[in-house]
């Protein structure tokens, strides 16, 4: 009867064991945090750069007039559209 009993708690333990590693990989793998700042340069540590990933998604006046810019042509001039898009596209490949 003993042996049951131990072999009762052994098989607990191990089944408490296995849903607990089975829910620190769902957390590691399917967690995800994010964070916004209206800060326009915010300040963070080197541990924070190497342990997350920082995306700027600030809009800048340039960056408007380009897009602009590249639907006029688009509208006007199609060819020469086409052929900017191609060449950014063959940087690309060439930087890759």
């Amino acid at each position: 009867m003993r042996y049951y009993a131990l072999l009762l708690v052994v098989v607990v333990v191990v089944v408490a064991a296995v849903v607990v590693v089975m829910l620190l990989l769902f957390v590691v793998v399917f967690y995800r945090l994010y964070l916004n700042t209206k800060l326009a340069n915010p300040k963070y540590t080197p541990t924070i750069f190497g342990r997350t990933m920082i995306i700027n998604y600030t809009v800048t006046l340039k960056g408007l007039e380009d897009q602009l810019l590249s639907v006029i042509v688009g509208f006007e001039r199609k060819e020469l559209e086409e052929n900017r898009e191609r060449l950014i596209q063959e940087t690309r490949l060439v930087t890759d």
